[in-house]
């Protein structure tokens, strides 16, 4: 009786850590295919910067500026020269550009 409690016992520990393993190698290609997939809408993300001493926003991590405006960082306030050398960040295509207005008008 003792040994067929081990057995069983040995049994379903191997199953949870079966289930376990398969959980995590479905988890990680999950998120691969996530990343991969077209009809997943991917967030754009803006950084509103200082490029070459003037305003510039990036999209996503590009290294490249979508958009170089006529704004010299140096005439601004030093508050919102500090802000743009930290870069700020929004994901709102509204909120972009109310914040180009702001600094460009």
């Amino acid at each position: 009786m003792l040994q067929r409690n081990r057995k069983i016992l040995f049994f379903f520990i191997l199953c949870i850590f079966i289930l376990c393993f398969l959980f995590f190698l479905l988890s990680k290609d999950m998120d691969k295919r996530i990343k991969e997939n077209p009809y997943i809408p991917q967030i754009d993300r803006y950084t509103v910067t200082e490029y070459q001493g003037k305003i510039a926003v990036f999209k996503n991590s590009d290294t490249v500026p979508m958009d170089v405006y006529d704004t010299y960082v140096s005439v601004l306030p030093q508050h919102d020269r500090e802000l743009l050398e930290n870069g700020i960040h929004t994901e709102s295509t509204s909120e972009l550009q109310k914040i180009i207005e702001d600094y460009t008008s």
